[in-house]
């Protein structure tokens, strides 16, 4: 093999190798919904007793995801569509070791509906059995919100 064939074989294997994919994830986090059901796997929960799961896959470009749980600013926002206000709550603190910029961040979350979040509104109507759903979404440090995603129904029943 000619020694010139050899030098540029070894220049594209160099180049090759040292170049990194550059990293395609947004910066602003995407979130995608895994599922939102309660433990018996139906939509269906009771009133006081029962807790539900949501699921959702987190993907984020520069794995900035976790803010400061001593501030009042939070990670995760969800909203019961029977209001107008969204909770704020925080991811729990995970090895910061796992961030790199570089190459993003995607994750798996689950977030448990404890039954003090599944109630019923307070009138006659709806003393029995309600229904809803949640609108929810997540702000890494940088404060870039992510997408909406909307809950399917989940009906409260006694």
């Amino acid at each position: 093999m000619n020694i010139r064939y050899l030098f540029v074989f070894a220049l594209i294997a160099m180049a090759a190798f040292s170049c990194q994919k550059p990293n395609e994830m947004s910066n602003i986090p995407q979130i995608s919904l895994s599922y939102f059901v309660a433990p018996n796997g139906s939509n269906a929960v009771r009133i006081g007793m029962d807790t539900a799961v949501l699921s959702f896959t987190i993907a984020d470009g520069d794995a900035d995801l976790g803010r400061d749980q001593s501030g009042t600013d939070y990670d995760i926002y969800i909203r019961d569509l029977r209001s107008g206000d969204f909770l704020g709550y925080f991811f729990p603190e995970f090895d910061k070791s796992i961030e790199n910029p570089k190459k993003g961040i995607v994750g798996h979350c689950e977030f448990l509906f404890s039954p003090d979040l599944l109630i019923p509104r307070s009138d006659t109507i709806h003393i029995q059995n309600d229904t809803t759903s949640f609108e929810f979404y997540i702000v890494d440090r940088a404060g870039h919100e992510s997408n909406h995603l909307f809950t399917p129904q989940i009906i409260m029943y006694k």
